[in-house]
């Protein structure tokens, strides 16, 4: 036979193949003249294959790898038309779990993804297409599609309530610009429709979109900073129920329906935790805080990680409506989530939104037997004037605090370690206050008497209840006190004469806030808190001969002592060394004047007054040109709180034109030292003060 027999052969053989695939009576595939494919082939070509997969390989092979038309049906891009990367071989195995179909269904629409790439085969309403196969089928050899209970759902995503993890939710759906996912959503909830609670009172026509008021949702998102605890969580402690619809496994769910806040949205994900989860302690949507993910940037916790949430009082005790969703409807743990115990485990009074300001746990003061409501001394502390009366002996301790939070969680019913920490006022006059939990008792204590002269029992016991009965007001000071001021007087002597709060039988007070203040109260005089440093009295005294301190304080005339016992007033010469108060500076060193230039220069060969070079060559520039504002008027210049001053006490600090000035002190003592660096121009090298 000749070539040309061959080749005719050839064309009949090929004109009978084109012939198949272009029969319009056919489902074969449908060419043009050029042997291409028409345009729309790439959806068409589904039904052609599912009916017959036969006709695909004539031209694509018998493997579909290619065939005489050169294309492979495994060819993941060709002409920038996605093909079958495994092949044409219908879904892969396992395929019909929701973790594979659903995700796909759910992911950006495209040839393979997207809930409209399931209706190409499955059609319009899910319910068979070209495929034959519906997605609500009860009895397929594999297994039953969305059904409940054998029933079909109705629709192509899983049993109502479709947002609970780790079932496949609907929060994962792609909102594509094209609303084609959407679109899907619509055959069923086109303006609220079969929704079992609308969200929505009001709906838009228009394109189907997740968030655009035409499904369930109207425009919904957080402002920027949404996830700074500041933010989300002031939100979610004062309605809860707004955080819950879209968040919680059970959106609706009221008192006790013990949600939980773990449906995945957006980028609340991270490895096996979801929704609020993501950062806080599992089955809380609240702190413990226990990691932040990288992904939401720097977020500036309200406590360190891992912090229980002890601020949990802070929310409205009106109701608590945000704790009974998951502590039991009436926050007594009956019924509670796992892990949430009622809130008279801590409060073992009752429950604190019915009795407020400390009275769940105890009384106020404590009025009972057993910790934490044991009575002890507590009452007699009421009546004292102090600001803060509880927070004084349990400083920093207190309620909406860590520490107060863990001790009520220890549950125990005796005093724990460490309960006791003495505030400033239990500190004044420089103390260091002391209480030993093994015998309850206070030592060194201001409010009984550490500061002042005399009293026979300055160490009480906490459960000492007769402990002013022998010495009355004896017990914390002498009575009368000990000292100058008191030279003559009995305790027979009526104290109401100087200090009206006492009362006439020198046995308590008319006025019992003046007692333990902080002050010596008295009638004449003006009374001052300790320490009084000059900075603060200079002004009060006034001028000679000063009444308002002579009442307590001598003014002698030759030089007195200082510093002074406990609860002596000292004489203002013990200071005021060189000549009496009222002298300007010169009452310490120097002269009295007037000017700023020559009051109270050093010009004498002891401290406080010694001269160095004070006047020579120095008399031309101010005190603060080397000692800044450290002179009078500051609370570090001169003698006070029982410590006498000396020559390390005085303080350089060179200023102006001597700020680059280094001062070396000698022998502290002596008041000598040498200066260094430039000073108005001239440089001292190792000039002796």
């Amino acid at each position: 036979m000749g070539r040309a027999s061959y080749k005719g052969l050839a064309l009949i053989a090929l004109a009978a193949i084109l012939w198949g695939c272009s029969s319009a009576s056919s489902t074969a595939p449908v060419l043009d003249a050029s042997g291409m494919h028409a345009l729309n082939w790439l959806f068409d070509h589904r039904a052609s294959f599912l009916n017959n997969p036969n006709t695909c390989t004539d031209c694509h092979g018998g493997d579909l790898r290619g065939g005489i038309s050169k294309v492979s049906c495994f060819t993941p891009l060709f002409n920038g038309m996605a093909c079958h990367a495994n092949g044409p071989s219908g879904h892969p195995a396992g395929w019909r779990d929701p973790g594979l179909h659903g995700a796909a269904a759910k992911a950006q629409p495209g040839i393979e993804s997207g809930f409209s790439s399931c209706q190409s085969c499955h059609g319009g309403d899910f319910r068979g297409g070209i495929a034959g196969v519906s997605c609500f089928t009860a009895s397929r050899a594999t297994g039953a599609c969305h059904v409940r209970a054998g029933v079909s759902v109705n629709a192509p995503h899983s049993p109502l309530p479709w947002r609970t993890y780790p079932t496949p939710t609907h929060t994962d759906t792609v909102d594509d610009a094209a609303g084609l996912n959407a679109a899907a959503c619509a055959l069923c909830h086109t303006m609220g429709a079969n929704l079992r609670t609308p969200i929505l009172a009001t709906y838009a026509a228009g394109q189907a979109g997740c968030f655009n008021s035409t499904l369930c949702h109207a425009v919904m998102s957080h402002p920027a900073g949404w996830a700074q605890p500041a933010n989300h969580g002031a939100a979610a402690k004062s309605n809860l129920t707004y955080c819950q619809q879209c968040h919680a496994d059970k959106p609706l769910g009221g008192p006790g329906s013990n949600p939980r806040f773990n449906v995945q949205l957006g980028r609340l994900v991270d490895g096996t935790n979801r929704g609020c989860e993501v950062c806080h302690a599992p089955l809380a949507a609240h702190p413990r805080v226990l990691q932040i993910p990288a992904l939401f940037g720097a977020i500036t916790t309200l406590n360190p990680i891992g912090t229980p949430w002890y601020l949990h009082c802070k929310v409205s005790p009106a109701g608590f409506d945000a704790c009974n969703r998951c502590h039991g409807t009436n926050l007594d743990g009956v019924g509670a989530a796992a892990g949430a115990t009622g809130c008279t485990f801590c409060h073992k009074s009752g429950l604190p939104n019915t009795l407020l300001n400390c009275t769940s746990c105890h009384g106020r003061p404590p009025s009972g037997t057993v910790y934490p409501n044991a009575a002890l001394a507590h009452a007699a502390h009421t009546t004292l004037n102090v600001a803060d009366i509880c927070g004084e002996c349990h400083y920093g301790l207190g309620s909406i605090t860590l520490d107060h939070f863990l001790r009520a969680r220890n549950n125990t019913t005796s005093l724990q370690a460490g309960a006791v920490l003495f505030g400033s006022f239990s500190q004044t006059g420089g103390l260091s206050p002391v209480f030993t939990a093994t015998n309850l008792q206070c030592t060194n204590v201001y409010c009984h008497g550490a500061t002042l002269a005399g009293g026979a029992n300055k160490s009480p016991r906490w459960n000492d209840t007769a402990y002013l009965t022998a010495a009355g007001c004896g017990t914390c000071h002498g009575f009368p006190p000990p000292n100058a001021v008191h030279t003559g007087f009995t305790s027979s002597t009526v104290c109401k004469t100087c200090h009206p709060h006492v009362n006439a039988a020198n046995t308590g007070f008319d006025d019992p806030t003046k007692h333990i203040n902080g002050l010596i109260d008295v009638v004449v005089g003006a009374a001052h808190v300790f320490p009084y440093p000059g900075s603060v009295h200079l002004s009060a005294a006034g001028t000679a001969p000063f009444s308002g301190c002579t009442a307590c304080h001598t003014n002698g005339s030759t030089i007195g002592v200082y510093p002074v016992a406990a609860g002596t007033p000292p004489d203002c010469r013990g200071c005021h060394t060189k000549a009496s108060p009222g002298n300007s500076c010169g009452s310490c060193h120097g002269v009295a004047s007037t000017s700023a230039l020559t009051a109270g220069r050093p010009n004498g060969s002891a401290f406080p007054d010694i001269s160095g070079r004070h006047s020579n060559p120095h008399s031309s520039f101010a005190c603060s040109l080397c000692h800044g504002t450290n002179g009078t008027g500051n609370t570090s210049h001169g003698p006070s709180n029982r410590t006498a001053h000396g020559d390390a006490n005085v303080i350089i600090q060179f200023t102006g034109e001597a700020a680059a000035m280094n001062f070396t002190r000698n022998v502290p003592g002596n008041g000598r030292g040498t200066c260094t660096g430039n000073c108005h121009g001239q440089t001292h090298s190792g000039f002796t003060w």
